[in-house]
């Protein structure tokens, strides 16, 4: 991951000087950062595979979970955080086994980095249009927006399927031939795999694709703390007998409890992945710059970035009965399943 910060500018770059002389791999680390490093990205694929494979299972087989229009985007969340644990940390590990080198050929780096750009923007995405979605239904407790026909199930599918489909488009444009969109006419130079994406581009991606839809959170949850103070004022708590069992009391706390498990999952995302952000804005402005920073302190922030997969569907289930309730029903399933195979023996 490193190259792509390195030549994502319209120089060449040492590493991949380096590389083509005898194809020499340039990620040299110690045996004890070798071995913190790959157990940990192995622990993620592992964890993020099994626990985003049952946040998918548990929404297919939960009624109350399919019906809520806030499952649809976790669904969403669930999905993309799965093929980055399929298709982009793993090459990770391979290229750290390497040491930088690549020799899998064009079509398996493409798929790489394919996958990368498209699942990281849509999760970051996914996650605005979820808090967008939270201070809609809070600006109107009683659930007006709800009956509007611009969130039924049919248009939030629909909404989803256009935001993977615009992040695909954006992931596949420094394959499509245009200079001003690609650096380099290939994907592997010198024996590395390269994000082949202009310095433009590498700018427009981290401002569209995280910068903005990140500081646009950030105000989107300072109005929806306004809207709660502001609907606290306006109820009596949920335990006060005047207002126990009122609609309007229910569903205020209700939708007060969705909007701060949102706010766990985009406070955990933005943790995660603003240290590497950070990292990839000063490589694509200033290359001189990037080049003094070790390579270590890039793995370690990609790592952390890639932590958010592994820990997403522990925050689904974060006081969340509906989840918690499918998980024992799956878990029951399975257990009646292995004593049924049990028994046969």
């Amino acid at each position: 991951m490193r190259t792509v910060n390195n030549n994502a500018s319209e120089d060449d770059g040492s590493n991949i000087t380096r590389a083509n002389n005898g194809f020499q791999g340039f990620l040299f680390f110690s045996p004890a950062f070798n071995v913190f490093i790959l157990t940990s990205l192995i622990a993620i694929i592992v964890a993020a595979i099994i626990g985003n494979t049952l946040v998918c299972v548990a929404t297919s087989l939960s009624p109350n979970l399919r019906k809520a229009t806030t499952s649809l985007f976790i669904l969403s969340l669930a999905v993309s955080d799965l093929v980055t644990a399929i298709l982009a940390i793993p090459f990770d590990v391979y290229v750290i086994l390497a040491n930088g080198l690549w020799f899998h050929g064009e079509a398996a780096c493409t798929i790489w980095t394919t996958a990368y750009l498209l699942t990281i923007p849509t999760s970051n995405l996914t996650l605005l249009v979820l808090s967008i979605d939270r201070y809609m239904t809070l600006s109107e407790p009683l659930n007006q927006f709800r009956g509007r026909q611009a969130m039924t199930r049919r248009r939030i599918l629909c909404y989803i399927g256009a935001l993977w489909l615009y992040t695909l488009v954006c992931a596949l444009l420094p394959h499509t031939g245009w200079k001003m969109w690609q650096l380099r006419p290939k994907n592997v130079i010198g024996g590395i795999c390269i994000f082949n994406g202009s310095r433009l581009y590498n700018i427009l991606v981290s401002v569209l694709h995280f910068i903005v839809p990140a500081l646009s959170m950030c105000v989107i949850y300072l109005m929806i703390y306004n809207q709660i103070r502001r609907h606290s004022r306006a109820v009596r708590p949920i335990d006060s007998p005047v207002s126990q069992g009122t609609q309007a009391s229910l569903l205020l706390q209700r939708n007060i409890r969705a909007a701060k498990r949102i706010a766990v999952i985009v406070s955990v995302f933005l943790l995660c992945w603003v240290p590497f952000s950070i990292l990839s804005v000063i490589g694509n402005l200033c290359n001189k710059c990037l080049i003094k920073i070790p390579d270590e302190v890039f793995y370690v922030t990609l790592m952390t970035g890639y932590l958010n997969t592994a820990l997403n569907p522990i925050l689904y289930s974060f006081n969340n009965r509906n989840f918690m309730d499918s998980y024992k029903r799956l878990y029951r399933a399975i257990r009646r399943a292995c004593g049924r195979i049990g028994s046969l023996k």
